[in-house]
């Protein structure tokens, strides 16, 4: 008798925690659910306004928006677009503090104007798909634009071969617009020179194609 209760109870027991272990991972399945949702939401968020933001300019806060915690921001920049200090002078204004997804569209409204100001104007920020709000860490990004291509005119072997001495760029190199006018320069040097230049979004993410056309003046 004693063996047949000892094994009810260890039946009940092991359904009991059963059905704690499940109540507990479906509770974490939703919260995960719904820290995806928050992110992808602030991700959106970012996108779709971004192009109508300006140097300076902040998106005003929404009081009622849900906030995290956020103790530390790390910055991942592959191609160290951004030095130290200017990463620090962004970032540590928005460490040890409760942030919402317009706190957070803000940071990246930071960092992609600090981008455009040095001329990366292809490059942006954005969020890391690493993201567990909860944790009190907040991961972000640089996505470097690149070019894919140079065309210059024709882009016959004359056009290659001024390419090579007047193009101050080249192809995989992150797009820098400072780099571009250095180009500029250099073709319009020579008054018989009439060059302009057109970046066109490549069908390739996150790279452009550098169209260079050059006309000599009558």
């Amino acid at each position: 008798m004693k063996k047949v209760i000892t094994y009810i109870f260890l039946v009940f027991s092991i359904l009991s925690f059963s059905n704690t272990f499940n109540e507990n991972e479906d509770e974490r399945t939703i919260l995960r659910k719904e820290q995806r949702l928050e992110q992808e939401r602030i991700q959106e968020k970012y996108e779709n306004s971004k192009d109508s933001y300006q140097k300076d300019t902040k998106i005003e806060v929404d009081k009622n928006e849900l906030k995290f915690y956020i103790s530390k921001i790390n910055l991942f920049d592959d191609e160290n677009l951004l030095n130290e200090i200017e990463k620090e002078n962004i970032l540590s204004k928005y460490e040890n503090k409760k942030l919402g997804s317009t706190d957070i569209s803000n940071i990246l409204v930071e960092l992609t104007n600090r981008l455009i100001e040095k001329g990366y104007v292809t490059s942006t920020a954005s969020l890391s798909e690493n993201n567990n709000l909860n944790s009190e860490t907040l991961n972000l990004k640089i996505i470097s634009g690149k070019i894919e291509k140079i065309i210059l005119n024709e882009d016959d072997s004359l056009d290659k071969l001024k390419k090579y001495f007047l193009v101050s760029t080249k192809e995989e190199k992150v797009l820098n617009v400072r780099d571009l006018d250095t180009t500029t320069e250099n073709f319009n040097y020579l008054e018989a020179n009439n060059m302009t230049m057109e970046i066109i979004p490549s069908d390739k993410e996150n790279y452009s194609i550098i169209k260079l056309k050059n006309e000599m003046k009558d």
